[in-house]
């Protein structure tokens, strides 16, 4: 050895040491940031991952749907049905109350809900993911699991069959 410092940085002033350390763990921390949200989104080859508009557009309109919540009530799950005609409109049945609706896919893939006692300007729209082969969830203002899907419905009637 010349009788300089040795190893990692020798020689180099100590303030571009510090930046050099700072600049390091910058890449790491944002490295570490971008691979948590890479880890969290859904892939497009995730059995849950979230729909797009087109799969909510062609499975969406026409079913009977049911199933649970797990956000609204402390108590525990709540009971949930909806029917959604080809065209859109929706029967609603929330813990007994049913209301009359209809259901839009925005561009981004929300699976849009407005009801007739709002005049349907309140609208709450929900990402969904497909669960197994015949379920779904809808998540965003709450957390739906539809477990019961029938397709191929015309017309929804029957408002007053209790859910079960």
């Amino acid at each position: 050895m010349d009788g300089k410092r040795g190893g990692f940085g020798g020689g180099i002033a100590p303030a571009v040491r510090r930046a050099a350390l700072v600049i390091g763990v910058m890449l790491v921390v944002t490295a570490g940031a971008a691979t948590a949200q890479t880890a969290n989104a859904p892939s497009a080859d995730a059995p849950n991952r979230a729909m797009t508009a087109e799969e909510i557009r062609s499975e969406l309109f026409g079913v009977d749907m049911s199933g649970f919540t797990s956000s609204f009530s402390p108590e525990g799950p709540v009971a949930w049905r909806e029917c959604i005609e080809p065209e859109g409109a929706t029967l609603y049945d929330f813990a007994g109350e049913v209301r009359r609706g209809r259901l839009t896919v925005s561009d981004e893939g929300g699976a849009c809900f407005a009801y007739e006692d709002t005049a349907f300007e309140s609208e709450s729209c929900y990402r969904v993911s497909r669960v197994g082969t015949a379920g779904y969830v809808f998540w965003g203002g709450g957390v739906f699991h539809a477990t019961k899907v029938v397709r191929g419905v015309r017309r929804c009637e029957g408002a007053d069959v209790p859910i079960s």
